[in-house]
């Protein structure tokens, strides 16, 4: 995973560690994405085809069929980083999430944020979520391990300029003051605009990061997908979305 952060240059990262009300574990119910079945109680007589993932001892399925679909899908990829996450901290690696989460937005961002700059001039996208980075690590999984609730992950990205930035999201805000300084030092250098962008990232639980990544797909396709965001002045992206 340090190789996979490292196709990113990180300029800033901090966590504020917003204070977050407590999770109740709900039913366990099968991993699979799409698949609503939940696990019986104890007593009620556990399916003979379904169990857990053998590896990791924690995603549950319904039936081996469920494991299978969802082994060949998502869960080879993701299942190592399971057990971490029940830990306290849970331990995840948060630079390689967010990278994870930008190759899976990035066909739908670069062209917008292409589209913004044609509009708007040299700026930087802002990506916020609803959701925790943790939220993020199982990008794959239909469910958390955490809450055994299916994920309801999505986020929202605009794009600025640092003089609209300092008047509106964050003015007055002196938390954001270090993003603002890092964002200007990348601009001021110039020499990468035409094959990466910078973005600052924000999510629920205080993680902030600036990134600058390439563009993918490259300008000359991003100028001509441009068109379909043009009148567009926000981007939301729902994560469970296929």
């Amino acid at each position: 995973e340090e190789a996979l952060a490292g196709s990113a240059e990180w300029l800033y990262t901090t966590n504020l560690l917003y204070e977050l009300p407590p999770v109740e574990p709900g039913a366990v119910r099968c991993f699979r994405r799409g698949c609503a079945s939940l696990k019986p109680e104890a007593g009620e007589g556990e399916k003979a085809s379904g169990g857990a993932c053998a590896a990791c001892g924690m995603a549950w399925y319904c039936s081996k069929d469920c494991q299978r679909k969802d082994w060949k899908r998502a869960h080879k990829h993701e299942c190592k980083r399971f057990k971490p996450l029940l830990e306290r901290p849970p331990q995840f690696h948060r630079r390689a999430t967010v990278v994870r989460l930008l190759r899976k937005i990035r066909l739908y961002a670069c062209p917008f944020a292409v589209a913004k700059q044609h509009s708007m001039g040299p700026g930087f996208l802002l990506l916020q979520s609803p959701n925790t980075l943790l939220d993020f690590c199982l990008l794959g999984s239909g469910v958390s391990p955490v809450t055994n609730q299916p994920f309801d992950r999505s986020v929202v990205l605009n794009f600025f300029t640092v003089g609209d930035f300092k008047e509106t999201t964050a003015k007055d805000d002196f938390e954001l003051l270090p993003v603002i300084q890092a964002v200007e030092a990348a601009l001021a250098e110039g020499t990468k605009a035409d094959e990466k962008l910078i973005m600052v990232s924000r999510f629920r639980c205080g993680h902030i990061c600036v990134l600058r990544f390439p563009l993918v797909p490259d300008r000359r396709i991003c100028n001509v997908l441009a068109g379909d965001y043009m009148e567009m002045e926000t981007l939301q992206l729902n994560i469970e979305e296929e």
